[in-house]
């Protein structure tokens, strides 16, 4: 969503303009906090307002935002004219633009910027940034990983949620100041909402599907949320996009000027065409029309990439840092070192022959599918599925999962519905559980040697959980109690 109103001028890379300007901003998650404190250390009057009370907030972040000279103001009781003295709103991504806070800033004309668009004018550091419903935190952590191997020095930030690197755009942009750093980073449409001039050196799509739709009246309003991503880009910036995937030849016609790279699995690139695509025995790549082919990976990939939709991360990663710098060499190294991401496709235990695999991330019924797909690979599935609802119909998951699946168990709120899905599609062995701990024991008595047992919600996790890390979390857990014979 944009505010239409017009912009401060405060370029990219300045620390003068913060000095003085009064800052409301709405969220005291991580990135509100990260935003509050980075302005007032700069000048800013701030004023970080959240619903919550103060008791639920995080102690230190909020001390932080003290300690810089933030204000605060939890649980937030906000009237009429709080936003009258305010030069600029910044929004958490999960805000929605009925709170009343966002509705008075609409009303007197005051800006509304969302962290992204805070942090970009925080660095001079490019930016190589991913969006997609599906793919995208493997996409953002092998390009990381790239550009490290090349010898670049970069950061992995935003919507990424390994404990092991997670840091807000804000967070990253204090620390890598510099034209000749690289911030890598992953996000969501939410936070590509109320950005305004943010221009990636790099764009990527991994792929767009029907997601989130509890938040965006239509797909098409949500196809437009990614397209920000591409909106502002010049001739000098590259847009990486999946020529396979309806979604991303939408947002191509909302590229205006951007070199477009694409990749795919379903035909051989033609000559005048740039980007990468699937042979029968390796990945290959062109970066100028007419140019000659680049190797950059063998097939099969390596058993932590498993799953033709890993080709596509591969290749969204490889064009994306090939276009910031990195050469095959450097790719190459990466992919042979690649451990997988926490709880996207990552294999926690193996007992009496039978693999069990945390696939938290899989939040809807596209990457369900994907992920199915891959572990059936390895053998025959039994899949525990369900969680909160989105918003999302599921007539199309037992159709597409049925003949992949030895058997289903199913969690949460959804479950009724996707078990009746699976039932219809003729899957017989359809059971409910009413925790996730009997979820897995009742999986684990019904594979034998050689299943594969996989967390694949296709759904959201907080009906029952925190967030879907601890979601996976307790998976893992219970997977290797299981296996260390304690269950």
């Amino acid at each position: 969503m944009n505010s239409g109103h017009a912009m401060l001028e405060i370029p990219r890379g300045s620390q003068r303009e913060w000095d003085g300007l009064r800052v409301a901003i709405l969220g005291a998650g991580r990135s509100g906090t990260a935003v509050a404190e980075a302005l007032a250390r700069l000048g800013a009057a701030v004023n970080l307002y959240d619903d919550a009370s103060e008791s639920a907030l995080d102690a230190e972040r909020i001390a932080a935002v003290r300690a810089a000279g933030g204000g605060i103001e939890a649980p937030a009781g906000i009237h009429d004219n709080a936003m009258a003295d305010c030069d600029l709103l910044v929004v958490s991504p999960g805000v929605s633009v009925q709170h009343r806070l966002m509705q008075a800033a609409l009303r007197l004309g005051i800006p509304i910027w969302s962290e992204v668009e805070v942090a970009w004018r925080l660095t001079r550091a490019r930016i190589l940034a991913v969006t997609g419903t599906n793919g995208k935190t493997t996409v953002a952590t092998l390009a990381h990983r790239m550009l490290c191997s090349a010898g670049f020095d970069a950061a992995l930030a935003g919507n990424i949620s390994a404990d092991a690197v997670k840091q807000t755009f804000t967070e990253a942009s204090r620390h890598f100041t510099e034209p000749q750093a690289i911030i890598v980073l992953e996000l969501s449409s939410f936070q590509l909402e109320n950005c305004h001039t943010f221009a990636p050196d790099v764009a990527v799509a991994t792929n767009i599907t029907s997601d989130h739709l509890d938040r965006y009246a239509t797909r098409g309003a949500y196809v437009a949320a990614k397209a920000r991503l591409f909106a502002r880009q010049s001739s000098t910036d590259a847009a990486v996009l999946n020529r396979d995937d309806a979604g991303c030849l939408e947002v191509f016609g909302g590229v205006p000027a951007a070199q477009v790279l694409w990749f795919t699995r379903e035909c051989r690139l033609p000559a005048a065409a740039v980007g990468a695509w699937v042979e029968a025995d390796r990945i290959a790549a062109r970066l100028k029309p007419h140019g000659q082919e680049v190797f950059l990976a063998e097939l099969p990939l390596p058993q932590a990439l498993e799953g033709a939709h890993q080709q596509e991360n591969v290749m969204a990663a490889a064009l994306a840092a090939m276009s910031m710098g990195a050469t095959p060499e450097a790719i190459s190294a990466a992919l042979a070192e690649f451990t997988p991401v926490p709880h996207r496709m990552e294999p926690v235990a193996f007992f009496r022959g039978v693999r069990y695999i945390n696939n938290s991330m899989c939040t809807n019924v596209d990457a369900a599918i994907a992920s199915i797909r891959t572990a059936h690979a390895l053998g025959p599935v039994v899949a525990i599925m369900g969680g909160a609802a989105k918003g999302e119909s599921y007539t199309e998951l037992g159709p597409s999962v049925v003949p992949l699946l030895k058997a289903a168990i199913t969690i949460g709120q959804t479950g009724p519905a996707m078990a009746a899905s699976l039932r219809a599609a003729g899957l017989e062995a359809v059971s409910a559980a009413e925790s996730l701990r009997q979820a897995v024991l009742d999986a684990a008595r019904l594979a034998r040697a050689g299943d594969v047992v996989i967390l694949c919600p296709a759904a959201a996790s907080f009906d029952m959980f925190s967030n879907f890390e601890d979601r996976g979390t307790q998976f893992r857990q219970l997977a290797n109690t299981i296996a260390a014979g304690e269950a």
